[in-house]
């Protein structure tokens, strides 16, 4: 999937290297830690 597919969340976790993610086409949430992939937060 290409990067433009996602929109990211911002939280103050933000600060410790956590961020949430939305995909744009489908509304499916991630979650990514420091340098890491991300990874789907299931439902």
């Amino acid at each position: 999937m290409p990067y433009y597919s996602f929109k990211e969340i911002w939280t103050p976790l933000f600060i410790l290297g956590i961020r949430f993610y939305k995909c744009i086409e489908n509304d499916r949430m991630y979650i990514k830690f420091g340098k890491g992939n991300r990874k789907p937060i299931t439902r």
